[in-house]
């Protein structure tokens, strides 16, 4: 049998389209073969390892891994960059760290770039949720709102993005008002990664759960009604 190159990337496409599966199903097996593999694409391996450590609840080495990953990845490669920073920002956002901003931003820019406006909205609302835990939960709130009227159209209305905005518009508004701050258990990752690339898998509740976890250490600015 004579090997060609479109065979070749052929089966890399599909063993990675294998391993994915398999970290979706059991990332403790999909963990290790990951670490196993020294053959795999470094920029896949390291942006599949952040998503992994995610999935396992080992947040801070993700997060320094997507941050290798961001570094690594040529910027002529969009797609993997997308990927890249945007397992970024979700760990930003739900680590609390002061970088968070930064990380939605440079998503939001080269989702822009892209021409890809679920991109850009998603980013927004992510920077929206980090605003409403490291600054104040007005200015969090603003932005939500901004991204609800740019959202409110026949179009796009129904996006699974605007679903998930409008949701946690609400219950934003519900903690601010009502004081309360539940555990919501671990949030989801969000899509946008090599490992769920369709933002149209985004659960409703994907931003509301990010929200209320970061609701934690909110200090409302808000006064009392």
């Amino acid at each position: 049998m004579t090997v060609t190159p479109i065979s070749t990337a052929a089966a890399a496409v599909s063993r990675l389209q294998a391993l994915r599966e398999r970290i979706r199903t059991d990332p403790r097996h999909g963990l290790q073969t990951l670490q196993d593999n020294p053959g795999l694409d470094t920029v896949d391996t390291q942006i599949l390892l952040a998503e992994t450590y995610h999935r396992l609840g080992q947040h801070q080495v993700a997060y320094t891994v997507a941050g290798q990953a961001v570094t690594a990845v040529s910027r002529a490669d969009t797609v993997r960059l997308l990927a890249a920073r945007a397992v970024r920002a979700d760990l930003a956002c739900r680590l609390g760290d002061p970088t968070a901003m930064t990380a939605c931003h440079d998503y939001a820019r080269l989702g822009a770039r892209q021409s890809d406006p679920a991109r850009i909205v998603l980013a927004g609302a992510v920077y929206a949720v980090a605003t409403y835990g490291l600054i104040n939960c007005v200015e969090g709130g603003t932005r939500l709102a901004r991204l609800l009227q740019i959202t409110d159209d026949r179009k796009y209305r129904d996006h699974p993005v605007a679903v998930a905005i409008f949701h946690a518009y609400t219950v934003m508004h519900d903690i601010c008002r009502h004081r309360r701050h539940p555990y919501p258990g671990e949030p989801d990752p969000l899509p946008g990664g090599l490992l769920t690339p369709d933002l149209t898998q985004l659960a409703p509740a994907a931003l509301a759960q990010l929200l209320r976890h970061t609701a934690i250490t909110h200090r409302c600015a808000k006064g009392r009604r």
